[in-house]
């Protein structure tokens, strides 16, 4: 069991209430540097079943709530039955342009947190990771640009992305445990019906590369858009949309 929780410690290092109603809002309340569909960027909660290997091994659950400011993105993860928690707390101005991040992840014997804060165009605070001799935390102090999103983001905004047959999108996102801004690209490859327990969808095949890794998303073609099924490529790491 120490040796599983250990492997799997390593794959999240790689990647990491109900809201109320709120009313939506328009492209031009905001301004970043990507082809989003601001008007269905509302507060939500959706729930994931996380798979290892084909077994279901744990769960997900990730919120959007809506500031006056600005908007928060909350994500729990929770492997093996609490022997592996993530919980990520991002904020974010009306841009979508991030503010501050708040990270930790919990195993066996071991605390790894993470806080960065972004202001004046410079991302400051610091990492935390897992090497060989343990937990580590790395001074993060970088320039950020314009655009950019924080992974923390991703799952809100990629579905949201004006999805159309054989289109790519490339987004900048910081990859906080290393302080840089890669561009990872999002790629329509064909479209698929897609069963999970929140039911069948039909949905648009999107490859993602770039970055620590690749993965295939499968985002709902109607109705609100939401991420209906997330697979690692090379890894037996799944979400499934449970609601």
């Amino acid at each position: 069991m120490r040796r599983r929780a250990i492997g799997l410690l390593t794959v999240l290092m790689a990647c990491a209430t109900t809201p109320k109603s709120t009313p939506p809002v328009s492209d031009a309340d905001y301004n970043v540097a990507i082809n989003i569909d601001f008007s269905k960027l509302t507060a939500r909660r959706d729930s994931f079943v996380v798979f290892v290997g084909g077994s279901p091994l744990g769960h997900s659950i990730y919120t959007l709530e809506r500031r006056a400011d600005g908007l928060t993105f909350n994500e729990r993860l929770s492997i093996l039955g609490g022997l592996i928690v993530q919980a990520s707390i991002m904020q974010t101005d009306t841009a979508l342009s991030p503010r501050k991040l708040k990270q930790s992840l919990s195993t066996l014997d071991q605390r790894i947190e993470t806080s960065i804060d972004f202001a004046d165009g410079r991302a400051k605070g610091s990492a935390g990771s897992v090497t060989a001799a343990g937990p580590t935390s790395t001074p993060i102090n970088a320039a950020i640009t314009d655009g950019m999103l924080l992974s923390a983001a991703v799952p809100a905004v990629v579905p949201l992305l004006r999805w159309a047959d054989g289109v790519t999108f490339t987004v900048n996102i910081f990859a906080h445990g290393l302080g840089v801004t890669q561009p990872i690209t999002f790629a329509v490859v064909g479209s698929a019906s897609v069963t999970v327990p929140a039911g069948t969808f039909d949905c648009w095949k999107v490859e993602q590369k770039g970055g620590a890794f690749s993965q295939m998303w499968y985002i709902s073609k109607n109705g609100s858009p939401k991420a209906v099924k997330i697979a690692r490529i090379g890894q037996a790491f799944e979400f499934h949309l449970a609601k």
